[in-house]
């Protein structure tokens, strides 16, 4: 049988700040590569840990294309960043073309505007527009334009996140809504990932190549004929991610049972989390276990309307890899939770508890 790659977490709205675990999740599943999301306030010029990585791991040259005027700020701007790529890969060869004086090359790259940037390698080409038209510079999500797209040009294998649809999960295509997952289909195309949609009874079986299945919060029960195809695929080495809400997902929580999760029926709750504004259902982690996935981590995440995971100790193959803080408990009186009267008894299992595994 192939290494399983099964990781439960329980969260499923997701704030910027789970995106991110969930791009370093996807990313560790396909490659296990060091590549971290840089969480601090922009520095145009010094480039972040995920930009290192990415120009780390540059196989083939990169030819840049650089459509300005001979002098101006944008220009100046961009010189001053991409030095810092070009300084740390000789792969990467830049080159300005001013597109009044060779209009023959802006034509042939098909450039309307002063600011754009050319990409390509041997197979592909990328246009990125950089010009920012109000302060005369370029945009300052320029850093994670040019990494984006040397992370497309290097990825030379499609890859693919299926996400799974037909039980009410939250809906990819929808970015205004704060349970929509709209930003992280976003976030996951620019980091070269193709996005679908998946039923499983429409369909000739999950697909298992280059792909990673995502359930995101389901509110409609499983057939058993889908959790057997659930299995099928887990049990052949399938890749996935389960996101799991409160009060649902039964038939999911018992198929990865089988597989040395224990998902409790309950609701985390957290007194501390008011303190940052959360709510008292939406527990801060910030301890990480030691694990490739966490390794690097500076920063809090915060798992809103949450259920607690425990694992077979005895299964070498599973660890849980977040836990809440000591002042959250396991909440299982949902009529009491409902009523809002709901207090920490003798009996709740408290704190540190985990959320993903």
């Amino acid at each position: 049988m192939k290494r399983r790659r099964l990781i439960y977490g329980t969260n499923a709205l997701v704030s910027i700040l789970s995106v991110c675990g969930i791009l370093i999740l996807v990313n560790y599943i396909f490659f296990k590569t060091d590549i971290r999301i840089d969480m601090t306030d922009s520095k145009l010029y010094t480039v972040s840990e995920h930009t290192t990585a990415v120009i780390d791991n540059i196989d083939g040259d990169i030819e840049v294309i650089a459509f300005f005027k001979d002098v101006g700020v944008d220009k100046g701007e961009f010189q001053d960043l991409i030095k810092e790529y070009t300084r740390r890969s000789g792969k990467i060869n830049v080159r300005y073309v001013n597109p009044d004086k060779e209009p023959g090359i802006a034509k042939k790259y098909d450039i309307k505007e002063y600011g754009t940037v050319v990409m390509a390698d041997e197979e592909q080409t990328i246009k990125l527009r950089l010009a920012d038209h109000i302060s005369g510079g370029i945009l300052k999500s320029s850093e994670e334009d040019i990494t984006n797209a040397i992370f497309k040009l290097n990825r030379k294998v499609d890859k693919t996140v299926y996400f799974m649809t037909g039980h009410g999960e939250r809906d990819v295509g929808d970015d205004i809504e704060p349970e929509g997952l709209g930003v992280l289909r976003k976030a996951l195309e620019d980091e070269g990932y193709k996005v679908k949609e998946f039923m499983l009874l429409r369909g000739d079986g999950i697909p298992e190549d280059n792909s990673v299945l995502l359930v995101a919060a389901p509110k409609q029960s499983f057939s058993l004929k889908e959790i057997g195809m659930l299995k099928g695929y887990l049990d052949k080495g399938g890749k996935a991610i389960f996101l799991i809400e409160p009060r649902s997902g039964s038939e999911i929580a018992g198929l990865l049972k089988g597989y040395g999760f224990k998902i409790r029926d309950d609701i985390i709750v957290d007194p501390s989390s008011k303190l940052e504004g959360g709510g008292d259902i939406a527990p801060i982690v910030a301890q990480y276990a030691h694990h490739d996935i966490t390794e690097g981590f500076r920063f809090a995440t915060i798992f809103p309307y949450s259920r607690s995971i425990d694992i077979d100790e005895e299964d070498i193959n599973t660890a849980v890899i977040a836990n809440t803080g000591e002042y959250s408990w396991s909440e299982t009186n949902f009529e009491l939770f409902d009523q809002g009267v709901a207090q920490q008894e003798d009996n709740d299992m408290a704190g540190p508890l985990g959320v993903a595994a």
